[in-house]
């Protein structure tokens, strides 16, 4: 019974390794938010910076 699910689901991972762009749109929300949210980290890391130094 789990055979067909299991065979779907190896498809779909097969599928995804080879075209990771064709199910996740790049649009331009996702570019904005990417961006954003890289700024943001590298913000906070550097803002944090010698906190985490010190351990």
């Amino acid at each position: 019974m789990l055979a067909p699910i299991a065979r779907k689901v190896a498809a779909d991972i097969r599928e995804q390794e080879e075209k990771p762009w064709d199910k996740v749109p790049l649009n331009t929300f996702s570019l904005y938010w990417m961006a954003g949210s890289g700024t943001a980290c590298t913000g906070a890391g550097a803002y944090l910076w010698q906190y985490l130094a010190q351990g």
